[in-house]
């Protein structure tokens, strides 16, 4: 993907349901979330 394509894609949520989102889906998005980049690898996440 490109960036031409990311802009093309990008979408805005408006409306969002009552569903609960599960413990394990949580606790997952979180650990991706800790090994992504951050802004001169200062990961805040960690202080």
């Amino acid at each position: 993907m490109d960036f031409k394509e990311v802009f093309q894609k990008e979408h805005v949520t408006r409306k969002f349901t009552n569903r609960k989102v599960p413990e394990n889906a949580i606790a997952e998005i979180i650990k991706k979330a800790q090994q992504s980049p951050s802004l001169l690898n200062s990961q805040p996440w960690g202080a």
